[in-house]
């Protein structure tokens, strides 16, 4: 073959493919790769109904993905998405109290129409604070306290679920209980 025909062939061969691009963008794409994983994903704060996460930031991700472990249905669900790739910290809401959450972490890239997610999450476990807890009564008997305390059940006014009395001593270091 001569030299211009090699020409021909390359110059028909770049076109159909950027036909191919113009016609479908999202399908047809130079090999986009994933981001990077999540190197650190912690807690830094909570409540009874909300944890506050950061984590660090991964080169080229256009964005963070969290998501929660539902035990009944064994399913991973999305609870945040941080759509700035600078985002480095969030906050999960609507959490019931005194609970234990599972949560992992995804950094992803938009290639197109496609989400391209980083291969291994980084997964934390995390707990919720109790409910507001009501003093019910304190008794003092030379150095023994004892103490009453209830709190409702998580997200109803329904009488206490639990009562819990506690003798405590009093020491130098504290209150410990006995």
């Amino acid at each position: 073959m001569k030299k211009s025909a090699y020409k021909r062939a390359l110059c028909a061969l770049l076109s159909v493919f950027l036909v191919l691009t113009m016609v479908f963008p999202g399908e047809v794409a130079l090999a986009a790769s994933a981001p990077g994983n999540v190197a650190r994903f912690s807690m830094t704060g909570c409540s009874a109904s909300t944890v506050r996460l950061s984590w660090s930031k991964v080169k080229g991700a256009s964005g963070y993905r969290i998501r929660r472990y539902d035990s009944k249905s064994k399913k991973w669900k999305t609870v945040l998405t941080a759509t700035k790739g600078s985002a480095i910290k969030g906050t999960v809401k609507k959490l019931s109290p005194a609970t234990t959450y599972k949560l992992q972490i995804h950094a992803y890239k938009k290639a197109g129409k496609k989400t391209l997610y980083s291969k291994k999450a980084k997964t934390l476990t995390v707990a919720t604070k109790p409910a507001k807890v009501t003093l019910q009564s304190v008794k003092a008997s030379g150095a023994k306290i004892t103490v009453r305390a209830f709190w409702w059940a998580a997200a109803t006014r329904r009488p206490p679920i639990m009562r819990h009395t506690a003798a405590l001593i009093m020491c130098t270091c504290g209150l410990i209980r006995t």
